[in-house]
């Protein structure tokens, strides 16, 4: 919400000032040839870091147009310094969708392993209701958590499948009787 807002209006003031940057730069030197080479260096990695901070890859490529517009235009920039300016621009966009992008992806990421342990609990609950015991079993058919349901169901102690360091994990035919383990 008002995060986001305050974000988008920091890039759009931040913009501004690059672009007040260049007139003021401009007329500092006489040739707009040195004021260009002046700024050329450290100007696109602050406008890079502003895109990939401040998010919002739309607005933010749009600014970067309009803040390279406005260097190219009042710079006269042609030949090699337009195809910096048009690689620049480039990158700077590349970079904030990539960081959108990615940003997408782990907020992706965390609102599927929430779902996941959401059903995981529903799951845990619906077997607590049906069943006598409920078991959590990993590939190798190991106990992973303790089961005092089951514990109790074997009239053993509460702590029930919980490894030990001296024993181990237990598996779940240990606890099968033998003649049933064939069926």
């Amino acid at each position: 919400g008002r995060i986001l807002v305050v974000a988008d209006a920091l890039n759009v003031s931040l913009s501004a000032a690059w672009v007040w940057q260049t007139y003021t730069v401009g007329q500092a030197f006489a040739v707009h040839e040195t004021a260009y080479s002046y700024s050329r260096s450290w100007v696109p990695l602050c406008r890079c870091i502003q895109a990939c901070v401040l998010g919002n890859a739309t607005l933010s490529t749009a600014l970067t147009m309009m803040i390279s517009l406005v260097d190219y235009f009042y710079y006269q920039l042609r030949g090699g310094q337009a195809y910096r300016l048009l690689a620049t621009v480039m990158f700077i966009v590349a970079m904030a969708w990539m960081t959108e992008l990615a940003a997408w992806h782990g907020a992706a990421a965390k609102i599927e392993i929430r779902a996941s342990k959401h059903s995981q609990a529903l799951l845990h609950k619906l077997l607590a209701a049906f069943c006598d015991a409920d078991v959590c079993l990993d590939k190798s058919l190991n106990i992973v958590q303790h089961a005092p349901k089951l514990g109790a169901l074997l009239l053993r102690n509460a702590a029930f499948g919980e490894p030990t360091s001296i024993r181990g994990p237990i598996h779940i035919m240990d606890i099968v009787h033998p003649e049933d383990r064939g069926l």
